[in-house]
C-alpha cells in the first residue's frame, strides 16, 4: 500500500524571517500518578521537580548572550490546560514575533485558537497540529537592559489543592542569579499551574 502523497509543501521558514519558533519553553505533560511519576523521573533522568517544575536553562544558537529556560512539569491527569486536545501532553514554543507567526500560520490554513493570553512576562495563544495536539506559543516580553536579578522562586502547585502559585520573592539565605529571560520563564509557569487543577 502506497503512502498519500503530501500536498506541495511550501520552503521551510527563513531563520531571518520573523515569526519563528526560537526553541521549546516548556514540555508539560499529564500523570495520574504525578508524585511517583516525579520520584522516577528524578531519581533515573535528574529532573527534580517537587512540585516547583524543573528549569533547564539554555541559550540561543544564534545569539548566545540570549538565555532561556525551559519549563518542565507533571500535570495532573484532570487537569482541562490542555483542553480541547486529547493529548496527555502540550509543548510550549517560544517565538520571536507572535503576530508574524499568527498571520503565516492562518495564511497556511492551520488551525488557531482564539484565545490569546497578554501578560507581564509574555503573550501566548495556542494551535493546533493535524493529530488535534494543542500547541503553545509564548512570546516572551523583551529582556530590559542589564537586567539580572537576584532571587529565589518559587512557583508550583500548592500540594493541599493542587493550583496556585507561589509569588517570586527575594530571598537573603539562598540567592541566585536568574538572568532575566530565565526569570520570565518561571513567571511563565504561573499561569500554566493556576489553571492544572481545574
Amino acid at each position: 500500500m502506497q503512502s498519500p502523497q503530501p500536498e506541495k509543501s511550501k520552503p521551510p521558514v527563513k531563520t531571518d524571517q520573523r515569526g519563528r519558533i526560537l526553541g521549546i519553553g516548556g514540555v508539560f505533560f499529564k500523570s495520574a500518578n504525578r508524585d511517583q511519576m516525579r520520584e522516577w523521573y528524578s531519581k533515573h533522568l535528574g529532573l527534580a521537580d517537587k512540585g516547583q517544575g524543573v528549569m533547564l536553562p539554555w541559550r540561543e544558537h544564534d545569539d548566545p548572550q540570549k538565555e532561556h529556560v525551559t519549563v518542565w512539569t507533571l500535570f495532573p491527569a484532570s487537569t482541562k490546560y490542555f483542553d480541547p486536545s486529547p493529548a496527555p501532553f502540550m509543548i510550549n514554543y517560544i517565538v520571536d514575533d507572535m503576530d508574524a507567526l499568527l498571520d503565516r500560520l492562518k495564511q497556511e490554513g492551520v488551525k488557531i485558537d482564539p484565545k490569546r493570553m497578554d501578560e507581564s512576562y509574555g503573550r501566548f495563544a495556542w494551535i493546533y497540529d493535524l493529530d488535534g495536539n494543542k500547541i503553545e506559543l509564548w512570546q516572551p516580553l523583551p529582556a530590559k537592559p542589564q537586567s539580572t536579578f537576584h532571587c529565589t522562586y518559587s512557583i508550583g502547585l500548592n500540594s493541599q489543592s493542587g493550583r496556585g502559585a507561589a509569588p517570586l520573592r527575594p530571598s537573603s539565605a539562598r540567592r541566585k542569579k536568574l538572568p532575566h529571560p530565565s526569570l520570565v520563564a518561571a513567571q511563565h509557569a504561573a499561569p500554566v499551574f493556576k489553571n492544572a487543577g481545574s
